[in-house]
């Protein structure tokens, strides 16, 4: 169990435009956890959840982390204990090699900034950011959505280049927008004018057997920098026998549930996923998967 900055959670997703519903999926829990994370309600949290919020939030564990304040010694080795008294010719010896060590640590940084600057600017994308959007989890061959979502901060269009990875195994049915690649390959391409946010959407299903887990990776790159960033968020997909919009596998769909599916999902141009048929497992009590006919049954 780790401590974590609420203030910090909360300033980070708002900076970024990012809902609680949002970070409710990518952590698989609920708005009210995350809402009582951020309000300090539950400072400590699990490891796992923890790394998924900085994953979400596009930043390390450690900026989401709550800085306690390190106890001070009462009294510093070098400090006078009483009014007058002289401090030992050995004492200022150390303290004068100190303070040179120290200026001389201070001029090596300051002479390196501008180097650092350089190399920052032309290897890593600035202000671009890739996230990952899909379910925890899908049925084997069942068909399952995949979102990337780009932003950038740049007032005026710039050219990026998308890479998806596809893991073995992974089936493409529909893209939007139609992507560059060749029918059959590994991977995904998009080349795009982006400004503001754009989503790259795709369809895909996945054979395999139960509890087998699938990860997915990414890049993205601008002709303004050498470098290229990882797609963020969302990077494994765990085959089961639960349907992809069931979030948190209770054999249901939940109200939350299928807001999130509204939210993320629907909207998706060039294909439909089947929205009428997860509203029906909505509006039932139970789902389930009858494994050897490959279909799902709704009890009312």
């Amino acid at each position: 169990m780790i401590k974590i900055d609420g203030e910090k959670i909360k300033k980070l997703r708002e900076e970024q435009g990012l809902t609680q519903l949002y970070m409710a999926a990518a952590v698989e829990v609920t708005t009210d956890t995350i809402s009582r994370w951020e309000n300090k309600r539950y400072p400590t949290i699990k490891q796992e959840n923890a790394a998924k919020l900085a994953e979400a939030l596009g930043v390390a564990l450690e900026d989401i982390l709550l800085k306690e304040d390190s106890p001070s010694d009462a009294v510093d080795a070098d400090t006078e204990v009483q009014s007058g008294t002289q401090r030992p010719p050995l004492r200022r010896h150390r303290l004068r090699q100190r303070l040179l060590l120290l200026g001389l640590v201070i001029l090596i940084g300051v002479s390196l900034i501008p180097v650092w600057v350089y190399y920052h600017k032309s290897s890593t994308p600035s202000g671009l950011r890739a996230v990952r959007i899909m379910p925890p989890r899908t049925i084997p061959g069942m068909p399952f959505p995949v979102v990337v979502e780009i932003s950038h901060n740049s007032s005026t269009p710039t050219s990026i280049i998308i890479k998806e990875f596809l893991p073995e195994g992974c089936k493409v049915l529909q893209v939007s927008p139609p992507d560059g690649s060749a029918t059959g390959t590994d991977e995904l391409k998009w080349i795009s004018k982006l400004q503001g946010t754009q989503r790259f959407s795709y369809l895909a299903s996945i054979e395999g057997a139960p509890s087998t887990a699938i990860t997915f990776s990414g890049t993205v790159s601008t002709a303004r920098s050498e470098g290229s960033i990882n797609v963020a968020g969302k990077k494994e997909i765990a085959l089961g026998r639960h349907h992809w919009a069931d979030l948190d596998a209770d054999g249901s769909i939940s109200d939350q549930e299928i807001l999130v599916v509204f939210d993320y999902y629907s909207d998706i141009d060039d294909f439909v996923i089947n929205i009428e048929f997860i509203e029906k497992m909505w509006l039932g009590s139970h789902y389930s998967w009858d494994e050897e006919n490959n279909q799902i049954t709704i009890t009312p």
